[in-house]
């Protein structure tokens, strides 16, 4: 796409082509070249297009996303800065590396959210089987 983009968190105004499946957020190039000058697994970056991605990995992008992260960042004032760091992309990464509330809390809330929707997914996996079984003990043919 073309135009600029003014944050990664704030809105994507750019295609996003990468991602954080440590926060479940979408990245611009550039600020995925942030991310991964640091630390890549810090942040768990993926390519959209080129890395594979597991079922954990689609789950914390469905189950987090850039809304969700800076909302937590304003109600836990985890980052105080974030609406005039975001316009300093050097400035905004730096912040976030330093913001432990952001690395832990955030990250644990996430994989909570995901472990939950895992849960769920197995135990209906779980009951469609029970219920396939039962249905044959009985006689009955699949729905």
């Amino acid at each position: 796409g073309s135009g600029s983009s003014s944050s990664s968190v704030m809105m994507i105004q750019v295609e996003p082509l990468y991602a954080s499946v440590t926060h479940g957020t979408l990245l611009c190039r550039t600020c995925a070249a942030g991310h991964v000058q640091r630390d890549a697994r810090a942040f768990g970056i993926r390519s959209l297009m080129d890395d594979i991605w597991g079922l954990t990995d689609v789950l914390a992008l469905l189950e987090g996303g850039n809304s969700k992260f800076r909302e937590f960042c304003a109600i836990t004032n985890a980052y105080p800065n974030l609406e005039s760091a975001v316009s300093d992309r050097t400035q905004f990464i730096d912040g976030l590396y330093a913001s432990l509330p952001v690395k832990v809390a955030y990250r644990s809330l996430l994989r909570k959210a995901v472990a939950r929707v895992q849960a769920e997914r197995e135990g209906l996996i779980v009951s469609c089987r029970g219920q396939a079984q039962r249905r044959r003990r009985e006689g009955m043919p699949p729905p």
